[in-house]
């Protein structure tokens, strides 16, 4: 999964309700440390290093993920009325689009704020390194917009 925001909204909403906010791909990078090498996925111990990260152990990590997995607390970015793009596939194993994108949308649009969300779904492909995923005119045009409403344009 891919997603953006503007790097104003990025640092105004890092934080908010004194609690750090992850990208989900950061989150799950962390913590399921998976890499993808020619097509095929390798896991990787991943929580001791992401427990560093958070200051935490990682048995405190584990019990505490929710509190950092922006999926779960993804209606804060929507009562912030953070608008957001979503690149992912529909063939990702590693963050599948059902419990990650397209939760992400639903969530929003139950906050009744679904049109600030984007979901471009990618068919066939996985978490890898497509370029279709980066060279998305819509992706573009969305962070263009952002940059010159964070900029006051």
């Amino acid at each position: 999964m891919l997603s953006h925001y503007s790097e104003a909204e990025r640092r105004r909403h890092r934080f908010i309700g004194g609690k750090r906010l992850h990208s989900v791909n950061e989150f799950h990078r962390c913590r399921c440390r998976r890499t993808v090498r020619f097509n095929r996925e390798e896991a990787t111990p991943g929580i001791a290093n992401a427990a560093l990260a958070y200051e935490l152990t990682p048995a405190d990590l584990d019990l505490r993920a929710a509190e950092f997995n922006p999926i779960v607390r993804v209606g804060e970015l929507a009562q912030a009325g953070i608008p957001a793009i979503l690149i992912h596939g529909d063939a990702d194993k590693v963050v599948p689009l059902k419990e990650n994108s397209a939760d992400f949308l639903r969530r929003y649009q139950e906050a009744g704020v679904g049109s600030l969300v984007k979901l471009i779904v990618l068919e066939g492909q996985g978490h890898n390194y497509f370029k279709g995923f980066f060279h998305s005119q819509e992706l573009v045009d969305f962070a263009i917009a952002r940059a010159r409403a964070g900029a006051g344009l």
